[in-house]
């Protein structure tokens, strides 16, 4: 037979009490107000937030397409096989995107649709 420690007999409810009393290694506050006065820590969420859009930077593949995950689908979006191998930039924001060149010229524009893998250039 086991039998109970006298640090449970002698407190009944310790979990409760020790939300409950202050504690002097944390300035008189207890465990739950020290906690929620804290930032949470949160993931890191790539991609920069200007005005609405989310900003990424590609590279063209051999076939005038990109890649690019929305809602955890991956679409190819067809730029054109003149604009291989150049780096664009795009700006998301929500099912809108935009395309921009090296020198932030509006190359296409477009919605996605997500019944869609390919995105043609139609």
């Amino acid at each position: 037979m086991v039998k109970p420690s006298r640090f449970r007999r002698g407190w009944p409810n310790f979990e409760n009490n020790n939300n409950v009393r202050s504690h002097r290694a944390i300035e008189r506050r207890t465990p739950p107000e020290t906690l929620g006065g804290r930032p949470k820590a949160r993931p890191f969420k790539p991609g920069v937030l200007v005005e609405g859009y989310r900003i990424r930077h590609y590279k063209v593949d051999a076939t005038g397409k990109v890649s690019l995950r929305y809602r955890g689908l991956l679409f190819n979006l067809g730029i054109g096989r003149p604009y291989r191998g150049r780096r664009v930039v795009m700006m998301l924001a929500g099912r809108q995107v935009r395309i921009l060149d090296g020198e932030y010229q509006l190359i296409r524009e477009l919605t996605i649709d997500p019944t869609k893998k390919y995105q043609d250039q139609g």
